[in-house]
């Protein structure tokens, strides 16, 4: 079979699988208001002219991540609104990093079969499956941007303005790209290419200042400042950019490094990809990774688990560069000098890469854990057809995705739930209150609807409720 015939089968299968399973589990009621309700709404907002002020957030989408890249999707999504489309065109930009290591192996002059199995290691990796069913990401469209510019960044003569503007694109998906964008910098500095190198580095650490310092304060405002974050590194709100708490702060940090936690990351990390260090210069393969040890470092130094495993996005970005010393591991073993014959390599990527992906990625889920809503699905899904399009709705996270389309969301925690008045429309199940909520919320909420002659019970079943507020209240 000719190679561009099955590289876009493959491809198409990739993204129908991938399109698949993440609309599974959002069909399914496990995806969340963080955060596909956030960037469905958003996204939503900006398909129809409106400012895109996410009220999960309680702030503009710009002063979340200063992603850009949403206002062509909004563009799109006027044409074809559902949130199942998000879902779609961020399978498709994950599968589509296929393409750019493909033309890598090409330029590697790998045989066609190396050349598929760089491709399944990509496409195999946890991270990657994982992120494709986790919501929704705007880093996930960057994704192919990010692998096509670290390709180009291993050809011997690379091209500086394709270089620069596969740069430029990918910083519009998420601030932290910029400091991955510094790191390819900063090895081509390391690789004596210093015109190419500081420029990525000038063009990553201008825009990290660019969105923290004006577009995310500016549509954000306080709320939406980067000392949000602090809590994630166990550190204080108000003393994290304080300059007298600098030493403290560094101390703390410090000690966060040498944790369990930290050494279970990194076996993480490694282990689905532990064959690209037995090559004959393994130090080639450790500056090539260069450019993920700034965000690896980010990770080690947070006490937020999440940021130290491969469910969340978190380490996706190194995926493509796993996939590049992949091929260079191809590449090397077979030869008459390697120690590994190229069928044993062959068979060592394939392997490691299926055992990763069954241990790893969360595809058994499907078969248990993201079966726990089947009781009241049917329930569910008939409550969120009687939703009024132009409701203010107070609903539960799992929910709330399915009702992002509108100017005003919330989720049941604490906060929003105060005073009931200033909804349209109550969606709960008493059952499974959901992230940021808990029964006790839940049962309040339930008792002062029920009790108020303001409110009425639109639909009941099992433990779905939805109260509509009297016409004559709003």
């Amino acid at each position: 079979m000719p190679e561009k015939r099955w590289l876009s089968i493959y491809f198409v299968c990739c993204s129908a699988s991938l399109s698949l399973f993440s609309s599974l589990r959002h069909a399914w009621f496990q995806s969340n208001a963080w955060d596909l309700g956030i960037f469905d709404q958003a996204i939503y907002l900006i398909s129809q002219g409106q400012t895109p002020i996410s009220t999960f957030l309680n702030f503009h989408i710009l002063g979340d991540h200063a992603a850009f890249a949403l206002y062509p999707i909004g563009l799109i999504y006027r044409a074809i609104p559902s949130t199942y489309l998000l879902l779609v065109i961020q399978s498709i930009a994950i599968a589509s990093c296929i393409f750019p290591l493909h033309k890598f192996a090409n330029s590697k002059r790998l045989n066609p079969r190396s050349k598929k199995i760089t491709i399944l290691f990509f496409m195999l990796f946890p991270i990657i499956f994982n992120l494709s069913i986790f919501d929704f990401h705007p880093e996930a469209i960057a994704m192919p941007i990010l692998t096509s510019l670290a390709c180009e960044l291993e050809q011997k003569d690379i091209r500086p303005g394709k270089v620069i503007l596969l740069a430029f694109l990918s910083l519009t998906c998420k601030i932290t790209i910029s400091i991955l964008i510094a790191g390819f910098g900063a090895r081509e500095w390391f690789k004596n290419r210093k015109t190419i190198g500081s420029l990525l580095m000038i063009l990553g650490t201008a825009w990290f200042a660019l969105a923290s310092k004006l577009i995310i304060p500016f549509y954000g405002g306080p709320s939406a400042s980067l000392a949000r974050h602090a809590k994630k590194f166990g550190l204080d709100y108000d003393s994290i950019f304080d300059l007298s708490s600098i030493p403290e702060n560094i101390k703390a940090l410090s000690t966060q490094l040498l944790t369990t936690s930290n050494l279970e990351y990194l076996v993480l990390l490694i282990a689905p990809a532990f064959f690209i260090f037995l090559v004959k210069k393994p130090k080639r393969t450790a500056i090539r990774l260069i450019p993920f040890f700034p965000l690896l470092t980010i990770n080690l130094l947070s006490t937020s688990l999440s940021m130290k495993s491969l469910v969340f996005q978190y380490s996706v970005f190194l995926v493509p560069l796993l996939a590049i010393e992949t091929t260079y591991f191809l590449q090397e073993n077979g030869s008459r000098l390697s120690f590994i014959s190229k069928a044993s390599a062959h068979r060592m990527v394939i392997i490691t890469s299926l055992v990763g992906f069954v241990a790893l990625s969360r595809i058994t889920f499907f078969f248990n854990q993201y079966q726990t809503n089947f009781p009241t699905i049917n329930e569910l899904n008939v409550a969120i057809r009687l939703v009024n399009e132009e409701s203010s709705v107070l609903t539960s996270s799992i929910i709330a995705p399915h009702l992002s389309k509108r100017k005003d969301i919330r989720v049941s925690d604490v906060e929003n739930s105060l005073d009931i008045s200033n909804y349209d429309e109550i969606l709960l199940d008493t059952a499974r209150p959901g992230w940021k909520s808990n029964s006790d919320i839940v049962d309040s909420i339930y008792s002062r609807a029920h009790e108020s002659d303001k409110w009425e019970m639109a639909y009941h079943k099992k433990s779905i409720f939805l109260w509509r507020k009297l016409e004559n209240q709003q």
